[in-house]
C-alpha cells in the first residue's frame, strides 16, 4: 500500500510473524489454507466487487444486521473468550463486546471524537 510504512504501525506485546503474501495460483495458498494459516491472496477477481464497500454502502446493505462489536477506552483490541476466564486468572479484559445493529456502529464510527471509546 502506498503512503505509509511499518514505522506507523502500532506496536504489541506480543510476536506476530509475517503472513506470507501469495499470488492466488501459487500451489501454496492451498497448503497454507488447508492447514488454518493467514495468508494474503493477489491477482484473484473473487473480490473485485467489494471495493465499492465504502461504510455508506454497507450501511445501506446492512443497516439493520446485527453486529458484536468489540469496545475498548483505546487502540488495543484483544479478544478473549469470555467463557474460558475464571475466577482465579488475573486476566483483565481491556474491550468489551457490544451487541449493535450494523447503523448504530456505522454511526459511531461518523460520530467518533478523540478520548470516545473506539
Amino acid at each position: 500500500m502506498a503512503g505509509w510504512n511499518e514505522s506507523q504501525l502500532r506496536k504489541y506485546d506480543i510476536k506476530v510473524d509475517k503472513i506470507p503474501i501469495l499470488q492466488y495460483d501459487d500451489p501454496k495458498v492451498d497448503s497454507l489454507l488447508s492447514n488454518n494459516k493467514p495468508v494474503l491472496i493477489k491477482g484473484s477477481k473473487l473480490v473485485s466487487q467489494v471495493l465499492k464497500w465504502d461504510l455508506d454502502y454497507l450501511t445501506e446493505h446492512m443497516n439493520s444486521i446485527c453486529c458484536n462489536v468489540l469496545v475498548s477506552k483505546n487502540h488495543k483490541f484483544k479478544y478473549y473468550d469470555q467463557k474460558k476466564i475464571t475466577p482465579n486468572m488475573t486476566f483483565k479484559p481491556i474491550s468489551r463486546p457490544s451487541p449493535m445493529i450494523f447503523s448504530e456502529f456505522a454511526k459511531k464510527i461518523k460520530d467518533w471524537k478523540k478520548g470516545d471509546s473506539r
